[in-house]
Order: structure tokens, then sequence, then C-alpha cells
């Protein structure tokens, strides 16, 4: 893994960073792109069994999901979306991906701060090469904000 990928001031997942303030940001929650759903690759989800991909960074913890829109390998290079397994929605998790889908909730997070905050809140979209290899859509997101 390159050291920058352990940064959050960096890309440092293929997916959605949400994150609030500025130097440093702080993680809020993820949305990470695995490469499969049932081979031994180094870019699957961390939650993946019994061939998890490699673990998060430190700050990450366990506030992300993971998950991935293509079942296995052979994938394409030239820009190909795979549109038919819809990303982040805790469905259509088969084989190895199958613990990925297990977290109460989801396609929901829920997160509270340790402390309240007036700082922006942040949504980036990362990836670590070129949009023809890694590319995502969102079609929406909604952000529900409360005390």
């Amino acid at each position: 893994r390159s050291p920058r990928r352990n940064s959050i001031e960096e890309s440092y997942v293929d997916g959605v960073s949400i994150t609030h303030g500025k130097n440093p940001r702080k993680h809020i929650w993820t949305y990470a792109i695995g490469l499969t759903e049932i081979n031994d690759y180094p870019h699957d989800c961390p939650c993946n069994s019994p061939n998890p991909g490699p673990s998060p960074p430190a700050f990450v913890g366990s506030d992300y999901h993971c998950e991935s829109g293509l079942y296995s390998a052979p994938w394409s290079t030239d820009g190909a979306m795979y549109a038919d397994d819809v990303m982040w929605d805790g469905k259509r998790c088969d084989g190895d991906e199958g613990p990925c889908c297990n977290k109460t909730g989801l396609p929901w997070f829920c997160k509270e701060l340790s402390q309240p905050t007036t700082d922006d809140l942040e949504v980036r979209f990362c990836a670590d090469e070129s949009n023809n290899n890694e590319n995502a859509a969102v079609e929406f997101m909604d952000l529900y904000i409360g005390q």
C-alpha cells in the first residue's frame, strides 16, 4: 500500500470519504469500493471472508462500508461501469463479500461525533488512478445531521 493511502489528507480510499474540519480533516465515514466480491485480490474489501483485503487506515477504524460491484475477474479497464450491483446498498453481497453487508442499518450509517462541531462537512470522491480505470457514479446521497 502506498504511504499516501494512509493519510486522511490524501486519496486514501477508492470510494467516498466523509469528513469535517481542516488541517487535519476528521473522519466521519467512508464508503469504500472493493475490486471483486469473490477473489483474493489485494484491493478487495477488508470485510471479505475468508479472503479479506487490507485493513483500512487506523483513522477509519470500523466507520466504513465496503462493497464491490464486480462479482469476479476478469474486469474491464476500458472505463466500463458495473451498474448491475449497486454499491453500498447492502444487497447482492455474494461470496466472500457476504460479511460486508452484515452491518446494522445498511445502507444508512449513524455516527456520533466525540464533541459538537460547527465545522463544514466535506464529501470527497477519491481514487488513486484515472477515471478510465477507477470510476464510481453516485445517483443521490442524503445526509441527515442532528443533535
